[in-house]
């Protein structure tokens, strides 16, 4: 979606979520446009070297222009994307804009708040994600939104999950992030991976029926 040749067509579906804010009803708006693109999850971003550092720039390239064009036509609109917690490290350290910073700074730069999968099933864990972000967020202006998963994943990453855990583990380590993170002005929200999934695992519990759940 963010590859340079398919930029044009993702801002025109961008022009379409402005078109249609526009004509909802008076006082009722959008807040902001997210998106949750892993390029890493591609061909190019694997096959390393210059193909990623071209993944890299082309995303890059297309939060400059999503950021250009809501300025212009939907200044009220939040520009928002999904990272992984490892884009703030050293091997991720690139030029762009004549700045050499890491690449999750580079994405911070250019939106209004960024959300991170910093799925592990512990608080210190999970701000251990963040720390870094959320230290360049105060800097700069901008918010983070830690975020935590409850679905049920296959193989080696099953265990970033609290699937399988019992919810009143989830609660607690969700009390307790929001403690460690309630005085933080650049902590905008803590997002759950995904809604359904929640749903589900909340329902199933080896707990004693918690009214809550």
């Amino acid at each position: 979606m963010f590859f340079g040749h398919n930029h044009e067509s993702a801002l025109q579906n961008l022009r379409e979520v402005v078109a249609f804010d526009k004509e909802l009803p008076t006082g009722i708006r959008l807040s902001g446009v997210k998106y949750d693109v892993e390029p890493y999850g591609t061909f190019e971003w694997k096959r390393g070297g210059e193909n990623r550092k071209k993944v890299i720039v082309d995303y890059l390239s297309f939060l400059v222009k999503a950021k250009a064009l809501l300025r212009k036509e939907a200044p009220h609109l939040a520009l928002t994307v999904d990272v992984p917690f490892w884009w703030d490290k050293k091997e991720f350290v690139l030029v762009f804009g004549g700045n050499e910073k890491t690449l999750v700074k580079h994405v911070q730069d250019l939106t209004d708040s960024i959300t991170i999968m910093s799925y592990r099933p512990d608080s210190k864990a999970v701000l251990k994600c963040v720390e870094l972000e959320l230290s360049y967020a105060e800097e700069i202006g901008r918010s983070v939104c830690p975020a935590l998963e409850t679905g049920e994943l296959k193989g080696a990453e099953s265990w970033i999950s609290f699937h399988g855990k019992s919810p009143s583990v989830f609660r607690q380590t969700l009390s307790e992030l929001q403690q460690s993170l309630a005085a933080n002005p650049a902590t905008k929200c803590i997002m759950i991976h995904h809604y359904n999934s929640l749903v589900t695992y909340l329902g199933k519990t080896h707990d004693k029926p918690n009214p809550g759940d």
